[in-house]
């Protein structure tokens, strides 16, 4: 079992940038001019209107720079630069550019970015191309909508609806979920974030190995990562080792192999989303040189875990803080707490209901304690995001906005626990008490 995970996590390291690489020449090889009328199209609500930093319908802040930069991803270049995909950079640069080629002027060459290079524009090339932008962004709120809809219903049929909004209705209730139609690129983020999820579940549930768990944690981080630019991670990572312990809780399991699956899905994760970022970068030595692909990888992997630029410090718990003390101030903590505060309302209600008409084998205090400790266990999964905070303390300071949304990953973890602590009902007596009764 132990050589085939290995072999199978070797393929898909292998595999994944060779098909990431023709993921990003097939949508460069997209009309660029057709792509930039699109864009020009969408005057008020694309690049063209300038604006790096715009507030959605829910008076949260929305990633615009971000989404111009990749919006204009692969314009004016060849099949041949591809791979370095060149960027107009933020709306306000890219509506100049932009404006120079709706001036007959033509498309001017953009800078290199092929730092950050990903497969978004697989995705966004051909659908601003196929039915603009605007409808794009409806799209992919419709599509994201789905997924968390799905991974809902999943649980639903295995934790009850009570426990699977408890886990994951923060996602939504407690972030800017859904307003994110309004930055293309965090929608896509977001949603194969969800799809990872799924992943998780369905390949933890196929088999108990922990092999197995970690084969498709391998598969739910490699799935990621190139859709993702650093702003999933600590929700990602936190919603695959919580399922997997999850899982294991279900099956009535002891503490030790939930924790063994907890810890298999982490290693997992983590060999697969850096794993496909390691791979990719060494597809790209071979293409562009290895001096050049180590100074770049370096110089920003420095200043992302350690550089101070404004208002971000190096000192620690300034990563985490920053990112608790911005959920908080958009009023997004408190929707949290009234929102679990019903659900585990509605948890204890039942827990009195099924109590009172309950017959057989009471839990004995060994039972309760077992119970007790695997949900201590899942709970310890919950402090995953603020470990990243701190590990990548400049990035989640910088982008506080952006990366707030763990929080409500691991308020979902905390209160599925809290859900599942009232689960625990009488069983029938086995032979053994019978016969000693």
């Amino acid at each position: 079992m132990w050589k085939r995970a290995v072999v199978t996590i070797a393929k898909l390291l292998i595999i994944a940038p060779i098909v990431l690489s023709a993921l990003v020449i097939a949508a460069d090889l997209l009309p660029d001019d057709r792509v930039a009328d699109a864009l020009i199209a969408a005057e008020d609500s694309g690049p063209m209107n300038g604006e790096n930093r715009t507030l959605t319908w829910l008076d949260t802040p929305s990633d615009r720079w971000t989404e111009c930069t990749t919006l204009t991803m692969g314009l004016s270049d060849g099949p041949a630069e591809a791979l370095h995909s060149r960027t107009y950079g933020p709306c306000s640069n890219a509506a100049q550019e932009l404006q120079a080629y709706a001036n007959g002027r033509g498309l001017p060459d953009g800078d290199e970015y092929y730092r950050y290079w990903w497969a978004n524009t697989a995705i966004t090339r051909p659908s601003v191309l196929a039915i603009g932008l605007p409808a794009t962004r409806v799209l992919a709120q419709i599509v994201l909508g789905a997924s968390f809809m799905a991974l809902l219903l999943a649980w639903r049929k295995r934790i009850g609806m009570l426990a699977a909004l408890a886990y994951l209705g923060p996602i939504v209730v407690a972030t800017d979920f859904l307003a994110l139609f309004e930055a293309v690129h965090q929608a896509i983020s977001l949603f194969f974030t969800l799809l990872a999820g799924i992943v998780m579940l369905i390949g933890v549930e196929r088999s108990t190995h922990v092999s197995q768990v970690l084969v498709t944690g391998a598969f739910a981080g490699a799935l990621l990562h190139p859709f993702d630019l650093m702003i999933s991670i600590p929700l990602a990572a936190a919603l695959c080792v919580s399922t997997a312990m999850i899982v294991e809780h279900q099956r009535q399991t002891t503490a030790r192999p939930l924790l063994t699956s907890g810890l298999a899905a982490s290693v997992g994760w983590w060999v697969g989303y850096a794993g496909v970022w390691l791979s990719k970068w060494a597809v790209m030595a071979l293409l562009v040189g290895p001096q050049e692909i180590y100074n770049n990888i370096r110089t920003i992997t420095e200043f992302r875990i350690n550089g101070e630029v404004g208002s971000s410090s190096t000192d620690f718990g300034n990563g985490a803080w920053s990112n608790i003390d911005f959920w908080i101030q958009l009023g997004f903590a408190k929707r949290a707490l009234v929102f679990e505060a019903a659900i585990l309302a509605g948890a204890v209600v039942l827990w009195f209901v099924h109590r009172s008409k309950a017959v057989g084998h009471q839990p004995s205090s060994q039972e309760r304690s077992d119970h007790r400790t695997k949900l201590l266990c899942i709970v310890f999964t919950a402090i995953l995001p603020f470990c990243w905070y701190e590990f990548a303390s400049n990035h989640s300071q910088i982008h506080n906005w952006i990366m707030f949304r763990a929080i409500s990953m691991s308020v979902g973890i905390v209160a599925v626990a809290l859900v599942l602590a009232t689960r625990q009902q009488p069983t029938e007596p086995s032979v053994e008490q019978i016969s000693t009764s």
